[in-house]
């Protein structure tokens, strides 16, 4: 039987990341981004503030320098992430840092680990939260490339509080051949999305507790409640999926983990959105103000959601033709 009970070390690294991610990407930068319609790049001090926690070398085999931990505990190191939500490249650095290291370029994966370099995942033509010089990730089904960005146009994107920009052009640095690396980049994903769902949650619980009409709170309400109660069975479901799904994905094979790798994707992508919205509602008139935390999630599951590759209606196909991987 497959166990998904979180050990007293991981429930340690859980609590550590969540201090520190709440401290230095706090979330009232976020809605200020959304008030003034723009934010300022990164600022390196606090990125590699994060990394000095080990986030980027989590699953790097110690003999090169990592924690030899498993994508299991990087997945619950970016579902708080998402729950701040903490803005940035998380989940193309992790992937960059696992190319550089499996492409033998040590030196490169040792300034993912630092914090002194980070890369973006490119969809299609575009990648968020990273500028000239940085790096991106390339994912296909076949395995990754990892490029050096060498100009980008930035866009106009649903969320204020994230750069986007359309990739110009890129120079070669590494690739890997692992067609596991597409289903691992859905899994941080997927991830990164379940923190925001559950920040919605968590969000609507506390208002429903405060806010009274007609003499009472409105959590006392059959609409609220049952709502709340809906946004939590989403978050849960999702999130056993996905802790399926990682620890699936770390045997071999090339099918490992990949139905559930797909559903915990687009299980956590409708929690994301559905949770984000409702929260939105249960906060009434406020909810839909730029001052307001609750709009500071929508946009974070609308741009999340589109970094997995892939819409759900290009998804469901995956889901009808993958074999279940067989465990105990």
């Amino acid at each position: 039987m497959i166990n998904l009970t979180v050990t007293s070390e991981q429930e340690e690294l859980i609590s550590t990341v969540a201090r520190a991610a709440s401290t230095e990407f706090p979330r009232t930068d976020l809605v200020q981004a959304c008030v003034e319609g723009s934010i300022k790049p990164i600022d390196d001090k606090r990125w590699r503030t994060l990394a000095d926690l080990g986030l980027f070398s989590l699953s790097v085999p110690e003999a090169v320098g990592g924690l030899g931990l498993t994508l299991a505990d990087e997945v619950l190191v970016v579902i708080e992430l998402g729950r701040v939500p903490a803005r940035g490249p998380w989940v193309g650095t992790m992937l960059a840092t696992r190319i550089a290291v499996q492409a033998g370029q040590g030196d490169l994966a040792g300034q993912f680990m630092a914090g002194t370099a980070r890369a973006g995942v490119i969809n299609g033509d575009y990648t968020v939260d990273v500028v000239p010089g940085e790096y991106g990730v390339r994912v296909t089904g076949e395995g990754g490339e990892l490029v050096r960005i060498t100009a980008v146009t930035q866009v106009p994107g649903s969320d204020e509080a994230a750069i986007v920009s359309r990739v110009e052009s890129t120079e070669p640095v590494a690739s890997l051949a692992d067609p596991r690396l597409l289903t691992r980049l859905r899994v941080l994903t997927a991830a990164y999305m379940i923190g925001v769902a559950e920040a919605a949650t968590d969000m609507s619980a506390e208002y429903a507790k405060v806010r009274e009409q007609f003499g009472k709170p409105i959590g006392t309400f059959q609409a609220v409640k049952h709502r709340c109660a809906e946004m939590v069975i989403r978050a849960h479901s999702a999130r056993a999926e996905l802790f399926v799904a990682a620890l699936l994905l770390e045997l071999d094979g090339d099918q490992a983990g990949l139905l559930e790798g797909t559903s915990a994707y687009l299980l956590s992508m409708q929690a994301a959105r559905r949770n984000a919205e409702d929260n939105v509602q249960n906060h009434g008139g406020i909810g839909v103000t730029a001052e307001h935390d609750a709009g500071v999630l929508v946009k974070r599951a609308q741009i999340y959601s589109n970094l997995g590759g892939g819409s759900e209606t290009d998804l469901v196909p995956i889901l009808l033709t993958a074999q279940r991987t067989p465990f105990s």
